[in-house]
């Protein structure tokens, strides 16, 4: 008898079902690519070999867990083959680590350190990634996200870390890396899962994940969450919120298909503006309780978020497909915080004296604001896989459209401290905070952002592939600021000179373009091996961080954009039969042409400083037995100081310190091992810890935070439909900070125990 082939994996194969995760028919034939169970992205599953007669019947099999597109239509190509280092973490991971925010998802990725924001100015998620700023370098499938809030991660199919700049790829900035959330979007099948969670620091949360298959061309899916929490070890701080995500696809043929999303998320918490320095230390060297809060109970950040999205995706042939995707968003946020500090009018003086603590103060502020931020963007991109001179070559050509839109009230305070009141240092007051004076100043920013972008990988024979691309973008932000006459600035420098009642308008304007190219060269002498060389750039306008309020100034309208670029040698391996995947990398990024803010005058001048980030990665990801799932990754960050000028004159003692909120070694380990087969089926044990080295505060290398290492751990329990889980997070209530800036930190929550409920219908 003929022998056919069959490359199906086998029944014992099949990896249990995950919570969250539904059944997918994948096929007979071919590899199938399995989601890992870890942060990181998975290569393919073992292909099994086996036999049968050309009469025998074969039976189709039914493989648990989607493959999980991305959703950065601008990136072709499968995370192994892209030249630079991309982190996953994908949906198991968020549900066996209980993450609830994007902050926590990116715990998960060594070298991403946390601003604490100045002056409520940017307060909410900004990051750091390989010690550069991504505040402003975050997405959502692909798109960028327009506002600063806290984002819950109930929506989140999957996080992506891109490092590196790339702004080829996703557009102005990025010159650290972007992260991207993927949305939950319908697949093919009709299922609910639901779960609740209650835990220490009053944690309640409950979310939702209904899809429903309608026609074999329509599926629906709807999330919601609702959820509150305090914060084990500080005092007062909490949050209130509550979001649903509604979704649509449609197959409007055999070759098109249109997915819908809208997203909306509201949120009532208590900022939490940590604590000061004295004498270059935290405050809480000096004896000050880790729970102090020097706010207010009616401090407020209050955030309304609407976005809606359309993917339009089109197959013109086998070679040549279409993505269309769109984005408009509107952000509102109102926010009253409270600043402390010690470093004005010699505030906290005693505090190092156990005689005189308890008389010692501290000094507090507040920069309230009310604003409204909207944008809209498409990126439209055409990809054709045709061959090219009888070689293997594809091609993407696309363009990227976006407009936002920022108005800003500023708030100021009617009593004669203008809003700075001195409270007690070891036992602070909180109650209600100074009343809301009038507002002293509007600003009204719009940003248009017209780019073309093009990306080819032509390989040269079958194991070496090149790599070239680039986008050039044409950025225009104007801005106007509209000074009012109040009690709060009539004797602090007032505008509109000085006359009480009136108004005075000031208009600032950027128009730039810039051109970002990239190149690559590929080897990939096996299946499971990539190999890389590779050059990439990236461009920061003035006046990028519209939903700041202060986009523009008479200092900074007609600077240059900052240049940036990052060379990396990097390689890619499938381990343990293609089920588990390393990545490694050595790269250096350098930034020029930096924008410094001048302490004496307040002035923004251009090339403040020259900045030099050498580093290395390693990290494995996926299933390294049957049982057994890792995720192991370690950077090394050398970022220092070039070259540091400030009005026109050099500073020497700056010139080769290291750059603020750069860890230099950064490390995180999550292991899950699940029981099925081999103990209690349905048992699943995982832990795992990150450390992170010291980091300098400031430019000047005076003030610093020591290093820390903290674990976390899980214990769940799945027996048919349920799963019942138990998180520890922080297990041995380490003490340290988990936002930082460098005139305050935050300290981290203490040990916090939470219990899971899910169940799958």
């Amino acid at each position: 008898m003929t022998q056919i082939p069959d490359t199906r994996l086998p029944h014992d194969a099949i990896p249990p079902t995950a919570a969250g995760e539904h059944p997918k028919i994948v096929g007979v034939l071919g590899l199938v690519m399995m989601a890992g169970l870890s942060s990181g992205p998975s290569f393919a599953a073992e292909s099994y070999e086996k036999t049968y007669a050309a009469d025998e019947p074969i039976e189709e099999l039914l493989v648990t867990g989607r493959d999980q597109k991305r959703t950065i239509s601008t990136l072709p190509g499968k995370v192994e083959d892209i030249p630079q280092v991309i982190t996953t973490i994908d949906q198991q991971t968020l549900t066996n680590q209980g993450v609830t925010t994007l902050e926590g998802a990116l715990r998960n990725v060594p070298g991403v350190t946390t601003d604490l924001g100045e002056g409520g100015v940017l307060n909410g998620d900004q990051f750091f990634i390989r010690g550069l700023s991504a505040k402003n370098d975050i997405f959502t499938d692909g798109l960028r996200d327009f506002g600063v809030f806290v984002r819950d991660s109930f929506n989140y199919e999957q996080v992506e870390v891109l490092k590196g700049s790339s702004s080829t790829t996703l557009g102005r900035g990025v010159t650290g890396g972007g992260i991207n959330t993927s949305s939950k979007t319908p697949h093919d099948n009709s299922d609910l899962n639901v779960s609740v969670a209650a835990g220490t620091a009053n944690y309640l949360r409950a979310t939702a994940d209904w899809n429903q298959k309608i026609t074999d061309k329509l599926a629906f899916r709807l999330n919601v969450m609702v959820h509150e929490n305090k914060v084990a070890r500080r005092d007062s701080v909490k949050s209130s919120r509550w979001g649903i995500a509604p979704s649509l696809k449609a197959d409007l043929g055999e070759d098109t298909s249109l997915t819908l999303t809208y997203f909306h998320q509201e949120d009532d918490r208590l900022p939490d503006y940590g604590v000061g320095f004295f004498n270059n230390r935290p405050i809480t060297e000096y004896g000050v309780p880790l729970s102090n809060f020097y706010g207010y109970d009616t401090d407020t950040d209050e955030s309304n978020v609407d976005t809606f999205t359309a993917r339009l995706d089109h197959q013109f042939s086998d070679n040549v497909s279409f993505t269309s995707n769109s984005k408009v968003g509107a952000y509102d946020r109102l926010f009253i915080q409270t600043i402390n500090s010690c470093s004005t009018g010699g505030n906290c003086v005693g505090i190092d004296n156990p005689a005189t603590a308890a008389d010692a103060t501290i000094l507090t502020r507040s920069s309230p604001y009310q604003q409204k931020t909207w944008g809209v963007q498409n990126v439209s991109s055409l990809l054709v896989t045709a061959p090219l001179g009888g070689h293997k070559n594809e091609f993407l050509v696309g363009t990227d459209l976006s407009y936002q839109s920022n108005e800003r009230k500023r708030f100021g305070f009617d009593d004669a401290n203008r809003g700075r009141i001195a409270k007690n240092i070891l036992n602070p007051s909180h109650g209600s905070g100074p009343a809301l004076g009038a507002a002293y100043r509007k600003e009204d920013t719009t940003a248009r952002d017209t780019s073309f972008f093009f990306h080819d990988q032509f390989w040269v024979s079958d194991v070496v592939s090149l790599v070239v691309g680039g986008r050039y973008n044409f950025y225009k932000v104007d801005q106007d600021r509209t000074d009012f006459v109040t009690a709060y600035n009539l004797n602090n420098n007032p505008p509109c000179d000085g006359v009480l009642g009136s108004s005075c308008l000031t208009r600032y304007a950027s128009d730039t373009e810039f051109f970002n190219p990239k190149a690559s060269l590929i080897w990939e002498p096996a299946e499971n091996q990539h190999y890389y060389i590779s050059y990439a750039t990236s461009s920061t306008p003035p006046g990028v961080t519209v939903s700041n309020g202060t986009a523009l100034s008479a200092s900074t309208q007609d600077l240059k954009p900052e240049e940036n670029e990052t060379f990396e040698l990097g390689a890619k391996l499938g381990l343990f039969d293609n089920r588990m995947l390393m990545q490694a990398s050595l790269f250096k990024t350098r930034k020029d042409n930096a924008k410094e803010t001048d302490p004496q005058t307040g002035d923004v001048i251009a090339s403040g400083y020259k900045q030099n980030v050498t580093g290395f990665e390693i990290g494995v990801s996926g299933n390294a037995t049957d049982h057994l799932t890792v995720s192991a990754n370690y950077t090394y960050l050398d970022s220092v100081i070039d070259e540091a000028i400030r009005s026109g004159a050099v500073l020497p003692d700056i010139e080769g310190n290291r750059t603020p909120y750069t860890p230099e070694h950064a490390a995180s380990v999550y292991i899950t091992y699940d029981f099925a087969g081999v103990g209690i089926d349905g048992l699943q044990l995982g832990g795992g810890g990150v450390y992170q080295s010291d980091v300098m505060l400031n430019r000047d290398n005076s003030q610093s935070l020591d290093g820390y290492v903290t674990f976390d751990g899980f214990v769940a329990y799945q027996i048919e439909g349920y799963r019942l889980a138990v998180n520890v997070n922080n297990l041995t209530d380490k003490a340290y900070f988990a936002q930082i800036h460098s005139s305050r930190v935050t300290p981290a929550a203490g040990r916090t125990i939470i219990a899971t409920l899910s169940a799958s219908f």
